[in-house]
Order: C-alpha cells, then structure tokens, then sequence
C-alpha cells in the first residue's frame, strides 16, 4: 500500500507541476496523514526527486 499512496502523491504532485500544494491538501487527496506526506516526500528526496516550498500565501489549499 505504501507504494500504490507513493505513486499517488507522484501523480498528483506532476499533475500540478506549476503549482504549490499544501501538506494538508496532500494528505485530504490521498487519505493519508500529513506526517506521512511528509515521510513519503523525505523518501522520494532520498530517490532524487526535487520539491520547493513556498510561504503559505502561493500555496493551493
């Protein structure tokens, strides 16, 4: 199950590649908490994937 929400949060993160997205937003979508949000993000870090963060003023809620 791990990896099916991991490709999910992928999914979802490509699709709104030009924008920015709450923990909290990502973590309603995918029925998870956003501590695991967090800890998938860390993991695909860890893989190479790259995020940028943003003040909570650009960010889609």
């Amino acid at each position: 199950m791990k990896d099916s929400k991991r490709n999910q949060l992928i999914q979802l993160l490509a699709k709104h590649e030009e924008d920015y997205i709450s923990g909290q937003t990502l973590s309603d979508k995918l029925g998870i908490s956003r501590t695991a949000v967090w800890k998938h993000i860390n993991e695909l870090k860890k893989d190479g994937y790259q995020f940028e963060s943003a003040p909570p003023e650009k960010v889609i809620s």
